[in-house]
């Protein structure tokens, strides 16, 4: 029943892509994808199939308030990522 509850609602697609952008918003990851061109290419592939494409599927199940925290975790996520490129350029 729980199972069923998190497709419906797109908890599952939520976590795959929270999962994936946290991954690649780690410093080391990103120096990685850029110095290592296979990383590179693995991190362009698993962005939209692990955050983009599920995303998609699950926005229109996904209640107000599960939206609304998609895009505060987004802001916040890229202002802590751009600051930490800022201070350590």
């Amino acid at each position: 029943m729980l199972r069923l509850l998190h497709a419906r609602r797109g908890l599952t697609a939520v976590g795959a892509r929270q999962l994936s952008t946290s991954f690649w918003m780690l410093p080391r990851a990103l120096n990685e994808a850029v110095s290592d061109p296979p990383i590179n290419l693995g991190k362009c592939l698993s962005l939209p199939l692990l955050a983009g494409l599920p995303l998609r599927l699950s926005w229109s199940r996904m209640p107000p308030l599960g939206r609304a925290f998609i895009w505060a975790n987004f802001i916040v996520k890229f202002t802590a990522v751009g600051a930490l490129y800022l201070m350590a350029a």
